[in-house]
């Protein structure tokens, strides 16, 4: 019997391989569920060559060998909220204090990560408008609100932030709110508070 051993940095995994004619698509699948990753998070390499899933393993390596797993650059992340799980782009965090609190010294390698939010914060609607609004602020710049608020909102607000939350109920814009104050992202909590306060308590 061989076995390919699986170099992770300090860390090496064996594999047996049954039949040497077997693609590495098997050695791809043990890695994914020995460590709880995604084929798209890593890719194999082994002596100067990438071994992609489709390549047969006899065609590459004979008898006992050791293959080198790389990570491949993270962007993103999986968050679980109760039974679901919402893959979103890395970036859509890059200014939640808390998220970094947790993560920072894990940024490096976030593959089998998931981070938690609480069901009351985060629903399908509450993703799809943090998404658009995600998308929103990669044309447009967001600056820090100022206060107290001027008469006339789009002096602090570009006119497509009030427009976008303007299609949605009081009920939906508060739970966003609700949501960028658990996650400390201030300025997309002060962008709903600011957007509040001047279309409903003035």
């Amino acid at each position: 019997m061989n076995y390919i051993f699986i170099k992770d940095n300090d860390r090496t995994y064996s594999y047996e391989v049954k039949n040497m004619n077997d693609t590495f698509l098997s050695v791809f699948n043990y890695i994914c569920n020995r460590i709880k990753t995604k084929k798209s998070n890593f890719w194999l390499g082994y002596a100067g060559k990438i071994l992609l899933p489709h390549y047969k393993i006899n065609d590459y390596i004979q008898g006992n060998s050791t293959i080198h797993l790389n990570w491949r650059t993270i962007n993103m992340i999986d968050i679980q909220v109760g039974n679901k799980t919402y893959t979103i782009d890395l970036f859509m965090l890059n200014e939640s204090e808390v998220f970094f609190e947790q993560f920072s010294p894990l940024l490096s390698n976030l593959n089998n990560k998931i981070y938690i939010i609480p069901e009351k914060y985060l629903d399908d609607d509450t993703y799809k408008m943090w998404y658009k609004l995600y998308e929103l602020r990669k044309t447009h710049n967001l600056f820090p609100i100022e206060k107290p608020l001027p008469i006339n909102i789009l002096n602090i607000m570009h006119s497509d932030f009030y427009n976008f939350l303007k299609e949605y109920t009081y009920e939906q814009v508060i739970k966003l709110g609700e949501l960028f104050e658990y996650l400390k992202m201030e300025i997309f909590f002060d962008l709903i508070c600011a957007f509040v306060a001047f279309e409903y308590l003035r």
